[in-house]
């Protein structure tokens, strides 16, 4: 069974593996302002497009079926959106069924917080910095047998494509694995980040245990269906949640529901970050005086992103500028020069 399963599944990613969706952010600094451009470009339409936050700001410069182009123009101080929420996907034809998109349309799913992008000016010279966070997705030991087991997959079916052939024995966990893994990560989250009393945290975890015994989930963990969906997976997620509010008190409901949602959000964010890579690319004035980029073309900084960047820590990307001015510099030298020569003429003035 589990060869037919591995074969049904390497299939249907067979059809993804061309499928991804490639981020260009280009991000061009000027002395007084910058313009950005968020450019995304996609095999097939299976992958949503990702979408600036305040977009009723953004122009659109070329738009299709597998390409779209925003841009916008921004003054030092202006407030940077979100790039990467998602507001509509296509329910007849998308990864992402219409459950799951409801738990994170218009939600930033990849930043910690948005591009800071900056100046500063010292008379003589100006300070350009840009920063950006990609939030670790926290996969090592918490949902990594999740994440494996789609990769794996998509690992396989890239074989298949180059005309190699899969290791027949290679294992994958099992389906029950994958969820005695996640939802545990998922209750000790939602109880040990709540306002539960500390005494009451450890009763409430210590009954969650008892979840492998529900036979609504354990109905939904079904090890003779082939694959695992995400139709499954959003069932099987929701299963469990109904459980953890038959388990606490009703007084903590609202809040640990939210942060549930910050959770679910987190799995489901990183299960779509499988098919996406990140071209940044960052042109600013005058001299580099640090930077991580991964390279430089001319005067333009380039970072090339994965979800491997961030599986497991926050990855950080950085950069400043330094420009000096040479007309206020030669004016600040004429003062001083100015000020010594008055210094000197009144000392001999006194003599």
């Amino acid at each position: 069974m589990m060869k037919s399963k591995k074969i049904y599944i390497v299939m249907i990613l067979f059809l993804l593996i061309g499928c991804s969706l490639e981020h260009r952010i280009l991000i061009n600094m000027n002395e007084n302002n910058y313009q950005a451009d968020y450019i995304q470009t996609r095999d097939l339409d299976l992958i949503p497009f990702l979408f600036p936050d305040d977009l009723k700001n953004w122009v659109v410069v070329d738009s299709s079926e597998i390409d779209l182009h925003h841009q916008r123009k921004f003054n030092y101080g202006d407030i940077f959106p979100s790039l990467f929420t998602i507001n509509k996907v296509d329910k007849n034809n998308s990864i992402i069924n219409d459950e799951i998109y409801h738990k994170i349309k218009d939600k930033e799913i990849i930043l910690r917080e948005p591009y800071q992008i900056s100046t500063n000016n010292l008379f003589i010279l100006k300070n350009y910095q840009f920063s950006g966070t990609f939030k670790s997705r926290r996969v090592a030991d918490n949902y990594d047998k999740l994440i494996n087991y789609y990769s794996g997959f998509m690992d396989d079916a890239e074989k298949i494509v180059d005309g190699n052939e899969i290791e027949e024995e290679k294992k994958y966990n099992s389906i029950s694995e994958i969820f005695n893994q996640l939802i545990g990560f998922l209750y000790i989250e939602a109880i040990n980040n709540s306002n539960v009393e500390f005494n009451q945290k450890g009763i409430y975890l210590n009954a969650l245990k008892d979840w492998e015994n529900q036979s609504e989930i354990n109905s939904l963990i079904n090890e003779d269906k082939i694959g695992l969906d995400s139709e499954q997976l959003s069932k099987i997620l929701g299963a469990a949640e109904e459980y953890l509010y038959q388990v606490i008190d009703d007084s903590y409901i609202k809040e640990v529901k939210g942060i549930w949602e910050q959770l679910e959000l987190e799995v489901y964010g990183t299960l779509f970050l499988l098919f996406n890579e990140f071209y940044i690319e960052i042109n600013m004035p005058g001299n580099h005086v640090y930077h991580n980029a991964d390279s430089i073309s001319q005067n333009t900084l380039l970072w090339n992103i994965d979800v491997d960047k961030f599986l497991n820590d926050d990855f950080e990307i950085i950069a400043k500028s330094r420009v000096f001015n040479t007309s206020q510099t030669i004016i600040l030298l004429i003062l001083l020069l100015i000020i010594i020569g008055l210094m000197i003429k009144r000392k001999y003035l006194k003599a």
